[in-house]
């Protein structure tokens, strides 16, 4: 009997996938519940689980192309039987994604090579082209002293065995940010705004080699810091696992970028087209400043928004960023019921 391995339905807004690769060989014994391909779905790399004890006999989809929701990827035996040529070509191969085309005039040295970039690389680059293109991108920076942070973080893991970060700490702030300013976290369309209600917020999270992978913090508004923590640490672990699913980085209002990790003092990052602004984080870096008067180190880090000038102009963003500033260097409001018409 053939056994038709298909693409499943993902999420509820899923028509189709780009096939990124095959983790298995034809005639490879698969079990029930074993990843067995790559597709990608926006900027998302996901493992497919297949869903039968089988034998790979037959690989339809390839790479770089387009597959509908319930396609056929592959054909597969129970015992490992030859599926006839008569029965393969009832199969009818997926239309393949258009190539990709080298639109420079560099003449490339003797010794270089032009690289296909793959599924996801594609995405984001179409997307991040389509962002400059048609946002106009304007940006603000804060300095933010993490003086307070620094202290809240070591009681909470000394006293309460809480490790907490400082990107759940700037998560958490955005979101109560975007709960006072929800004009932040419109979205410009040709018909007007575009207001969303919850607030959602994304973190860029590094996948090797793919790229930036933007998992979701649901409702952070209205949420402990703990449980936004526990969300992002899980949601981090899916997405280097490529395990994330549609619904798990769909629907953000805003994203928070950092590059603290990486040495990085400060940079400006390109709003994702769905969001009208992002926030890059620098790393925490040991400063001199004057404060009464006297020189004084205080640990201080850079956070630079992003905005669309469609939708936020600059007073809005000063504002945003300034309660941003506000909430970290004052961390406990982080732990309580807050007040944001203060």
């Amino acid at each position: 009997m053939v056994i038709e391995i298909k693409l499943p339905k993902l999420a509820r807004r899923m028509n189709s996938a780009t096939f990124a690769k095959w983790l298995v060989d034809t005639g490879d014994n698969v079990c029930k519940g074993q990843p067995i391909c790559d597709v990608t779905i926006d900027k998302v790399t996901l493992e497919i689980d297949c869903e039968h004890d089988c034998v790979i006999a037959h690989k339809i989809a390839h790479e770089g192309q387009l597959v509908p929701v319930n396609g056929v990827m592959a054909l597969a035996t129970a015992d490992g039987a030859t599926i006839s040529k008569s029965v393969i070509s009832t199969y009818q191969a997926f239309a393949p994604a258009p190539p990709i085309h080298v639109s420079c005039d560099i003449t490339p040295d003797l010794g270089d090579s032009i690289l296909p970039m793959d599924a996801m690389r594609t995405v984001i680059a179409q997307r991040m082209s389509l962002a400059r293109h048609e946002m106009p991108h304007f940006y603000l920076t804060t300095i933010v002293d993490m003086t307070e942070p620094m202290e809240m973080r070591g009681r909470l893991k000394k006293e309460h065995k809480i490790r907490i970060s400082y990107n759940d700490m700037l998560i958490k702030s955005c979101g109560l940010a975007l709960k006072k300013f929800p004009q932040v976290a419109s979205l410009y369309t040709t018909q007007g705004y575009v207001r969303r209600s919850k607030m959602h917020v994304g973190f860029a999270v590094a996948t090797e080699p793919e790229g930036l992978v933007v998992p979701v913090v649901r409702n952070v508004a209205t949420r402990s810091l703990k449980d936004v923590s526990d969300d992002a640490k899980e949601l981090a672990r899916k997405a280097r696992n490529k395990r994330l699913t549609p619904d798990e980085y769909g629907f953000g209002v805003f994203t928070v970028s950092n590059l603290g990790t990486y040495d990085v003092d400060q940079f400006t990052a390109i709003i994702n087209p769905v969001n009208a602004a992002i926030l890059a984080v620098g790393k925490v870096v040991d400063t001199p400043v004057v404060i009464n008067q006297e020189i004084a180190i205080r640990p201080l880090m850079k956070i630079t928004l992003s905005s669309d000038h469609r939708v936020i102009d600059g007073a809005l963003a000063a504002k945003f960023n300034g309660y941003v500033k506000y909430l970290m260097e004052h961390p406990d409001k982080l732990l309580e019921d807050f007040d944001d018409t203060k």
